[in-house]
């Protein structure tokens, strides 16, 4: 017997965790949760993401920021116009030119994402 590959680990370990964030997103619908995700790789992200909605029984939305976003409740609000998905997930963070005002930005209006948005946000 051999050992598995590391690419084989990755695999079984990313597949885990991207059931257990269907689970989370199911559990979540129809009211605001926040649900953290993160991956190390910009490269493998898309795969994942693909997986994730193979995984998932309801469909999710992608929203990739841009380096130039600064506001994200107003940034989702303006993509998704009076649309309500079942979940929506935030790609891009990491390409946001000042992330550290986007975040300041989206705690000072936290209630607002709850209030409005009555579905999943990863």
């Amino acid at each position: 017997m051999t050992d598995p590959s590391p690419s084989e680990d990755i695999t079984v370990s990313s597949d885990r965790s991207l059931k257990k964030l269907a689970w989370a997103i199911e559990a979540s619908g129809g009211q605001f949760k926040l649900i953290v995700a993160r991956c190390n790789y910009v490269s493998l992200r898309s795969r994942l993401v693909e997986r994730l909605q193979e995984l998932c029984s309801v469909e999710i939305r992608i929203l990739v920021l841009k380096e130039s976003d600064t506001i994200l409740y107003a940034t989702i609000r303006a993509a998704l116009g009076e649309n309500r998905p079942a979940a929506l997930m935030v790609l891009g963070l990491e390409s946001v030119r000042d992330i550290e005002q986007m975040l300041i930005s989206s705690n000072q209006v936290r209630e607002e994402f709850r209030k409005n948005l009555p579905f999943p946000l990863v």
